[in-house]
């Protein structure tokens, strides 16, 4: 089984509508909070990754603005790094993306071809009813198998 392949088939950078910058100056106003997020939001994952470098030290401890730096690493090819941010998430659970973090460590471990990680947080997620992957996590399981 090409775990490379699933991830590719099954990762896509989180967004949802909270995640939607409401930023609409020139770049010349943006802050580097205001380029974090639109980069993000784009899906320029380089741009976004740099412009959390220059976040304030309190932000860059901030666990939302982590799992959506955790994504971008994820989209341009570290996964080591990204998954140790979900993991930090997963356990101090201060996020409200915690469980969707749950979701993207599993792809993180898949694209590092740890499968026996991947599967193990695969079947919790599967087995629970409450979890919005839960469906994706059976499904991946079944093509892992």
């Amino acid at each position: 089984m090409d775990t490379g392949k699933l991830f590719a088939a099954y990762f896509e950078a989180y967004k949802d509508e909270t995640l939607d910058p409401s930023f609409r100056g020139s770049d010349d106003e943006a802050t580097p909070f205001d380029r974090f997020q639109q980069s993000y939001w784009e899906g320029r994952h380089e741009a976004a990754l740099s412009a959390f470098e220059e976040l304030t030290p309190a932000l860059k401890r901030n666990n939302n603005l982590l799992f959506q730096k955790a994504n971008s690493l994820l989209a341009v090819g570290d996964p080591r790094a990204a998954s140790a941010i979900f993991e930090d998430i997963i356990a101090n659970g201060r996020s409200r993306f915690r469980s969707e973090a749950e979701w993207y460590l599993a792809l993180s471990y898949l694209k590092m071809g740890e499968q026996g990680k991947a599967d193990s947080l695969l079947k919790k997620l599967a087995a629970d009813e409450k979890n919005a992957r839960q469906s994706d996590a059976k499904k991946l399981l079944d093509e892992l198998e």
